[in-house]
């Protein structure tokens, strides 16, 4: 799971980061034609964090990132919970969830001692918080799957 950003500004900056990663050929340029913008723009985007709300889907769908939308959710103070499929769960899956919430109750403990920042520990618990709600929304879709499109 990734960090949530602190603003919209990184934000934006971390879904052209994304998508460069993705394709290291990747230019401003071209990321702005697939948004159906001028380059100037999503650098002025990237300056500013003044994103129109209609350009966010286009831009995160260009960029192959979501982290514009999710810090708007951490923002609202909510959690981000990828729209289930209803598959079952794969072992993989399970150890995840599990490794997260020991990650989220150490760090919970470091932060009681006095030994972790509140930062730290508010990502560890998102992280384990996301993953057993998503799980629990695929626990819930379960009886009506969607079909697997390849």
């Amino acid at each position: 799971m990734k960090r949530i950003p602190n603003s919209i500004q990184e934000a934006v900056e971390d879904c052209v980061n994304d998508a460069r990663k993705r394709d290291p050929q990747l230019s401003i340029d071209r990321l702005g034609d697939m948004v159906g913008e001028r380059k100037w723009t999503l650098y002025k985007w990237m300056e500013s964090g003044c994103i129109p709300l209609q350009k966010v889907m286009a831009f995160e769908h260009a960029c192959g990132a979501n982290h514009i939308t999710r810090y708007l959710c951490a923002s609202a103070r909510l959690l981000c919970v990828a729209m289930p499929s209803g598959r079952l769960p794969a072992p993989g899956d399970i150890e995840a969830v599990q490794s997260s919430c020991s990650d989220a109750v150490s760090a919970l403990l470091r932060y009681a001692a006095g030994k972790a920042n509140t930062e730290t520990t508010e990502a560890a618990l998102s992280k384990a918080m996301e993953q057993l709600a998503a799980e629990r929304a695929q626990v819930q879709r379960a009886d009506q799957p969607e079909l697997a499109f390849t």
